[in-house]
């Protein structure tokens, strides 16, 4: 993002309350947010954050689906959290969605450094042969090189 936007769109966004932009946090950082994840993760002031934010046309209320009404303003949502605001809301993320994976994923991005192989915790890949009979191929973790 062009840095007159970004600058533009912060300040848009500094410009609303403290629960707002908790809730617009949290929307960019989901993969796929819904009013009752938003909830989840902000608590029950989320829907007056959900509303306003609306209001100002930030985001839009899809059935339970939350949009931001521009890709641009979620890449600025998430430029204006710090390292400690992000892992901090990676780690709360983690602990609410169900998606195993995606639940990895935060993991990882609230992790400070290196911490036990997350790979573990990820869905498990299948084993046995594959729907035309072949079987699966196992992959060595981390590759090793040919000799």
């Amino acid at each position: 993002m062009p840095g007159d936007v970004l600058a533009v769109t912060v300040a848009r966004l500094a410009a609303l309350d403290v629960n707002t932009r908790r809730v617009i946090a949290a929307v960019a950082l989901l993969t796929a947010p819904t009013v009752a994840s938003v909830v989840a993760v902000v608590g029950d002031r989320a829907v007056d954050g959900l509303a306003e934010a609306a209001r100002e046309g930030l985001l839009q209320i899809n059935a339970s689906a939350v949009l931001f009404a521009h890709p641009l303003l979620r890449s600025a949502a998430a430029a204006t959290l710090s390292d400690g605001e992000r892992r901090t809301l990676h780690r709360t993320l983690a602990s609410v969605v169900s998606d195993p994976d995606e639940r990895v994923a935060h993991e990882a991005a609230a992790a400070a450094g290196p911490t036990r192989p997350l790979r573990t915790r990820s869905t498990p890949r299948p084993t046995g042969p594959s729907p035309a009979g072949l079987p699966t191929p196992r992959r060595r973790w981390p590759p090793v090189p040919p000799p």
